[in-house]
């Protein structure tokens, strides 16, 4: 890809053509009569956490020198699929004056966010039509969170999981209306026109999304198969499967004349992300997408080295679709995460479980996508999603429902078998958002604005 080439990429992404400086919507959903919010020295004091009173981060390196237009288009992005579910539950978010702000994307729009990433769920429901939890992800639901998105003038990656619930490494569930479907050709077709039925509903709502991800995290499996043995360096079902959905997109793009990006997404060490996208390299696609947890996958060299490797060897545009760091050591529900290595390497001072830990790891690992990105004198990193940035720790919300057993306890391709253990409804990632247990911005999110050279919001409070 040429320097022309992934600039013409960029601008089809244009979020703001005049820069991230221009006025906001002339409405607000603040109210002023709900100032439930936390101040800085209640932050600091209720996360016994100093550091909350300074998170500054220094811009990206050699910023200078970047174009206009890709810091205009690079993705600040988060993905809000738990936020309706919730909000229903009672969730409150609160903007750094205290006041409570009704729509979370009016305040994550004040800190440079101009992405929103939403998963979609086939049928995440009982037969009975309760649901799963984990968000409650249906079609309804993902073009409610877009629509209120495009509102605020952001863009919407919509990440199709084709499955009834979770799918990720290790668990690529068939939907349960697809099971009679045995192979991969008489999958395929139902899968394409599904896809095609999705975006028609988008567009009945009046819009589209911008890029589309095809699959979840897929480079161990897809939609009920894993291709194995001798198959595995080709992954021909996988393949004909995660085409179908290609086709499906770049077909309602050239339908409605409306551009659409396409992506792949792969999970775990950037070793693994390489040799998937090996295998994958033939199809048409337009992203190369990943997700990188620290605690799991490697350290800040790991990364690095990891993402000149991908630029180097595939010359696409790429993307950190999923990332997640601690602001604190406590949890909601109580459970405290330890100390790790591999996130303290992305911290340059102080530690890591803390708002100023949280603050620099953002930056640096969007440092390391504009800067560890570069072949041949082309930027192919485009930018990043914070994956779920607003879970807050409440009864109603978790990462699966009591109902969700019903699904757990069925035998789907692509399931693995599973005995049901009831436990406790949790948020297992509610100290890595962006919101403080109550609610409130938390400081951290000044650091889209300073990695990108702006000035933080300042405080009023």
């Amino acid at each position: 890809m040429t320097v022309m080439a992934l600039m013409s990429f960029l601008l089809v992404f244009c979020n703001d053509p005049e820069g991230s400086d221009s006025p906001l919507p002339p409405f607000t959903t603040k109210n002023m009569n709900d100032r439930g919010g936390e101040t800085l020295a209640q932050l600091a004091e209720s996360l016994g956490d100093p550091s909350v009173m300074d998170t500054n981060v220094a811009p990206i390196d050699n910023i200078a020198a970047f174009p206009k237009e890709y810091l205009n288009e690079y993705i600040r992005g988060v993905d809000l699929s738990s936020i309706i579910e919730v909000e229903n539950a009672g969730g409150k978010f609160y903007d750094n004056d205290g006041y409570y702000v009704e729509d979370i994307i009016e305040i994550l729009s004040y800190y440079g966010i101009n992405w929103i990433r939403v998963r979609l769920w086939n049928d995440p429901f009982t037969a009975d039509g309760l649901s799963y939890d984990g968000g409650g992800n249906d079609i309804h639901r993902a073009i409610e969170i877009s629509r209120r998105a495009k509102q605020w003038g952001m863009k919407v990656l919509l990440n199709f999981h084709y499955s009834d619930y979770w799918a990720h490494p290790g668990q690529q569930a068939r939907p349960k209306a697809w099971v009679q479907y045995e192979t991969a050709d008489e999958l395929a077709p139902v899968l394409k026109i599904w896809t095609k039925d999705v975006l028609y509903m988008f567009n009945q709502a009046g819009f589209l999304p911008d890029m589309v991800q095809i699959g979840n995290e897929t480079n161990q499996g897809f939609c009920g198969f894993h291709d194995q043995g001798g198959l595995e360096a080709t992954k021909p079902n996988e393949k004909k499967l995660l085409s179908a959905g290609l086709e499906a997109v770049r077909e309602i793009s050239a339908e409605y004349n409306t551009p659409i990006k396409t992506m792949l997404h792969a999970a775990s060490s950037m070793f693994s992300i390489d040799r998937y996208f090996d295998i994958m390299k033939d199809l048409d696609f337009d992203v190369l997408g990943f997700s990188y947890y620290p605690p799991s996958y490697g350290d800040r060299d790991d990364f690095e080295t990891g993402l000149q490797n991908l630029a180097d060897k595939f010359k696409k545009p790429m993307c950190m679709v999923e990332y997640q760091i601690p602001f604190t050591n406590q949890d909601g529900y109580g459970w405290t995460r330890d100390s790790n290595s591999n996130v303290q390497s992305f911290i340059d001072r102080g530690s890591d479980r803390t708002v100023s830990g949280q603050s620099q790891a953002v930056r640096n690992m969007n440092n390391a996508i504009m800067n560890n990105t570069v072949s041949d004198g082309v930027r192919y990193g485009i930018g990043a999603f914070w994956w779920e940035a607003a879970w807050l720790p409440i009864q109603g919300t978790g990462w699966r429902g009591v109902n969700s057993r019903e699904w757990y306890e069925m035998d789907l391709p692509g399931k693995p078998a599973t005995v049901w253990r009831d436990s406790p409804p949790r948020v297992a990632c509610s100290d890595q958002a962006f919101f403080s247990f109550n609610g409130t911005a938390l400081p951290s999110l000044n650091a889209f604005l300073q990695m990108m050279g702006k000035d933080s919001r300042p405080s009023n409070w």
